[in-house]
């Protein structure tokens, strides 16, 4: 089986909706062993149970101001614009996976981004972009400093995405 096709697996048992949107292709391409993951806007809970399947041995976060908590993980219920990381994580605390896949706002996403840009060494997607939005966020997360690569695609359904990688070139 391939990494793909574990991924989907992974977002199908799950029910989230990161397999309607493609975004396999986009997560393949993140190692099992990855070690801590967040992410923004939680829902039901689907995807933290995708991402406790894909990483398990992982420390999985969640931020949601309404989400569902899944057991083995850490969920803050708090609104991004409010959330103050500095509370939560030292300051040598680094996720090898950020997702946001909150509000949707470009007010919402660039202030996650400018509150946990510090706190990632790997990737940090930003999914569900709208492609009038993509490149402010884009430029924004360019002029974040340590940045690598960034990558903005369309997955197979026309969602949007900005990728940004602290710690390699994007290839897909």
């Amino acid at each position: 089986m391939t990494r793909k096709e574990v991924v989907e697996q992974a977002f199908n048992w799950s029910h989230t909706d990161k397999l309607g949107h493609g975004y396999a292709t986009i997560y393949k391409v993140v190692p099992s062993t990855i070690k801590k993951v967040l992410e923004i806007g939680i829902g039901g809970g689907h995807s933290l149970e995708a991402w406790k399947g894909l990483f398990q041995k992982a420390e999985i976060y969640g931020l949601d101001c309404n989400g569902k908590s899944v057991d083995g993980t850490t969920c803050f219920n708090c609104d991004i614009n409010l959330f103050k990381p500095e509370e939560h994580f030292s300051n040598d605390t680094k996720f090898d996976l950020i997702v946001d896949d909150g509000s949707h706002s470009p007010g919402d996403i660039i202030a996650g981004w400018q509150k946990l840009r510090s706190y990632c060494s790997g990737m940090y997607v930003v999914e569900d972009v709208n492609f009038n939005d993509s490149h402010n966020i884009a430029s924004e997360m360019r002029n974040g400093g340590g940045v690598i690569s960034i990558i903005q695609t369309t997955t197979d359904d026309g969602s949007r995405v900005v990728v940004a990688s602290f710690d390699k070139a994007i290839q897909w």
